[in-house]
């Protein structure tokens, strides 16, 4: 027998969840991982200055925190600012170097590679880093 949903029972939408991120965030301006979730959920909503506000508070807060100066990178990269997401996608690679888990931090250095590469070039160029052994 199927079941009705509770009348009762409300669904939270994605804004009220990315308001409350945000809450818990300036509740606890210290917390490098509230402003991290923040600058995730607002690039996934599309808003790219507000995150990348929230990353630029993550890679205060945190400087050797990789995910927070990629995240940095890929804001700068959607909203046109090639220079400093190619600055901040290079300086991910290099904190990724100190990753004790070896294939994360593969992951997280091919990616910031391509980025480098592709908005130098328009070509990810990952030929020798997907190849290398």
């Amino acid at each position: 027998m199927k079941r009705k949903p509770s009348t009762s029972a409300r669904v939270v939408t994605s804004a009220e969840r990315l308001e409350k991120l945000r809450g818990e965030a300036r509740a606890n301006p210290q917390d490098a991982e509230a402003a991290l979730r923040v600058g995730w959920a607002t690039y996934a909503a599309g808003e790219h200055a507000e995150a990348e506000e929230w990353f630029a508070l993550t890679a205060t807060l945190a400087p050797a925190d990789v995910e927070g100066v990629y995240g940095l990178g890929m804001t700068r990269r959607a909203r046109g600012k090639t220079q400093a997401a190619i600055e901040a996608f290079e300086k991910a690679v290099r904190l990724a170097e100190r990753i004790s888990d070896r294939t994360r931090a593969q992951l997280i250095q091919r990616l910031a590679k391509g980025h480098v590469n592709y908005l130098r070039s328009g070509d990810w160029n990952l030929e020798r880093e997907v190849w290398r052994r």
